[in-house]
């Protein structure tokens, strides 16, 4: 067999199925979405609503949400990580590696990650106990709105990155 047809092969060989990468897609949009439907909901409905609550009654009702919340919380930023992370190491690197592109999706990819990582912050401390907790939430109605504007950011970064292709032809 020539090398060529050697290295064609053992490239296919070494990618991933894509059946992979359509359960790796599923999770993340779906960590994704609820990350940031909760956040949309917290901001448009569950914080005007504590307004109106007696201070025992708002601390009645966090005691009891806030650590089921904090599992989900957790549990969408380890899916958001390890997915996001595998799609780019598995297909997004070998996708575009020698492109004229690669550079700038690499860039908006970063940016993407950092935009994540900056969410990740307030969505965790939001959850906290303690003291730590109870600061972050006496700020809640600024985090949150960071929060939109970042996921906002997320959301147009990842459908230019994923027709970056189509969009730099």
């Amino acid at each position: 067999m020539d090398p060529i047809a050697l290295s064609l092969a053992a490239a296919d060989a070494a990618t991933p199925p894509a059946a992979l990468a359509v359960v790796i897609r599923i999770l993340h949009i779906a960590a994704a979405a609820t990350a940031a439907g909760a956040v949309v909901f917290k901001a448009v409905a569950l914080q005007p609503s504590l307004r109106v609550l007696e201070d025992g009654q708002r601390a009645a009702l966090r005691a009891a949400v806030i650590p089921r919340w904090r599992v989900v919380v957790f549990t969408a930023i380890a899916l958001l990580l390890v997915t996001g992370l595998l799609t780019f190491v598995l297909y997004r690197i070998p996708e575009y590696r020698g492109t004229p592109h690669a550079g700038l999706y690499h860039g908006l990819f970063g940016l993407k990650l950092l935009l994540a990582l900056a969410v990740f912050h307030p969505a965790t401390m939001l959850v906290l106990s303690g003291p730590a907790g109870d600061r972050a939430r006496a700020r809640a109605p600024m985090w949150l709105s960071i929060m939109l504007a970042e996921f906002a950011a997320i959301i147009i970064l990842g459908a230019v990155l994923r027709y970056l292709p189509q969009l730099t032809a």
